[in-house]
Order: C-alpha cells, then structure tokens, then sequence
C-alpha cells in the first residue's frame, strides 16, 4: 500500500501553493497598474498635442461651452454646476486649490478636471483678461 502523507501536510502543501500563487497574482497587478498609468499618461498627452492652440485671452469660443463638452462625470459636473462653475472660460480660471476647498470636491475630481482640461490643451488656473 502507497504512503500518503497526513491531512495536515497536505493542507500545510496547499497553503503554501496558494501563498505563492497570491504573490505572483499580485506582483501582475501592479504591473498591470503601472502600466495602465504610463498608457493613460501617454494617451494624455498625444491627446494635447493633437488639440487646436486656443487663444488665451478669452476670446477662444471653447471658454463658452458649457462644462459638460468636457466630457466630465456627472457628479464632477454637479459639483461644479453647485458652485456657480458652468463655462469652461469660468472653470479653467479656478486652481487645483481651489477646486479642493469646495465641499465635497475630491481630489479625484479635480484629476478628472486637469485629465479632460489637457485634452482640450487648457489648464487650471488660466488667467483670462477679458472674461
């Protein structure tokens, strides 16, 4: 008759496989995670370069469309809409600062606001002289 190693070496085995196949799960994770980064940061920026120049003096018809043909979330536009913010002439003159000092303006907001700004070849905080 074979010899069959004890239940609690077989679960001890077992433990151990699963250990490893956890790490390698999550070493691809964040490989994936840094790749997907490095790609959305690329992506970004061939995006901004591909966008017309706009003239910074407030004249440029994108300062008067709403908010909205940003493309941003729902939620983002909400927030923005809340604090009196409907242009993009209004929004691009604001700050990363302070869009954080509205209520319940995340840092994720803003990073979505700075993400679809740069796809348009704007920026936070653009003065704007004759707005």
């Amino acid at each position: 008759m074979p010899y069959q190693p004890p239940v609690l070496e077989l679960m001890q085995q077992r433990e151990l496989e699963i250990g490893i196949e956890i790490s390698r799960l999550m070493r691809t994770v964040s490989r994936l995670t840094a790749e997907r980064k490095a790609l959305r940061q690329a992506m970004d920026t061939f995006i901004a370069s591909q966008a017309p120049p706009v003239n910074l003096d407030g004249s440029d018809p994108i300062f008067h469309q709403l908010v909205q043909e940003l493309g941003l979330t729902e939620r983002t536009v909400w927030h923005l809409n809340q604090n009196n913010i409907s242009l993009i002439g209004d929004l691009v003159q604001w700050t990363e600062v302070d869009l954080l000092k509205l209520h319940g303006f995340t840092r994720k907001l803003v990073m979505e606001v700075q993400r679809s700004l740069k796809r348009k070849n704007l920026h936070l905080g653009t003065k704007l002289p004759n707005w």
